[in-house]
């Protein structure tokens, strides 16, 4: 799998595999296009600053374990707390990868349900609960994308505030707490940057 940065309106390489995810940072965000299969995929530019209400997917401080708890905080450029790269449809804490204990974000054992947990886990590759599918700004479980019930990263009812919840529902188009703009390798939830 491949992923590149381009500003918006010129989206680089051809769709294979999943579809984009275009942000809303009045001109600056990054559209994402998954390409490929299986090349490392790498998030390498830095996020524009954002106003002091946008909030990011956290994954805590180090040291990184299993079941360690990830959630929602103030986003933050340089936090190696919120830098993710996507790779092979997991998603990865950036500062992990490579090392041998990567982290990623999983969505748990099946059955998933409304505020099921998700967390960190020691990345494993062919990992259900680690398989994301970005669609139309949600990150979807893959194993349940197309089935009756996909189950969608969400980010809680706001208000939106540091140390918020961060949990599995069932995916609704046009849901504000399901709608991310991925930017710098960070995962911002998309109404919090207005």
């Amino acid at each position: 799998m491949t992923i590149s940065f381009a500003r918006l309106g010129r989206v680089t390489g051809a769709v294979v595999t999943a579809v984009s995810l275009a942000g809303a940072l009045a001109g600056t965000a990054s559209a994402v296009t998954f390409t490929g299969h299986d090349a490392h995929a790498r998030a390498l530019a830095t996020s524009p600053a954002v106003s002091g209400k946008a909030r990011c997917l956290d994954a805590s401080t180090p040291p990184r374990r299993n079941g360690g708890p990830v959630y929602l905080w103030r986003c933050q450029p340089a936090s190696a707390n919120q830098a993710w790269v996507v790779d092979g449809g997991q998603l990865i804490v950036r500062d992990t990868r490579g090392t041998r204990m990567p982290m990623c974000l999983d969505a748990g054992n099946p059955p998933r349900r409304n505020r099921g947990p998700v967390y960190l886990w020691r990345c494993q590759a062919g990992n259900a609960n680690q398989a994301w599918v970005v669609d139309g700004g949600q990150l979807i479980v893959k194993d349940t994308r197309g089935t009756r019930s996909p189950m969608c990263l969400d980010a809680g009812s706001p208000p939106r505030r540091n140390g918020g919840p961060v949990y599995l529902w069932r995916c609704h188009a046009g849901n504000a707490n399901q709608a991310w703009v991925i930017d710098g390798g960070q995962l911002i939830v998309k109404d919090t940057l207005s």
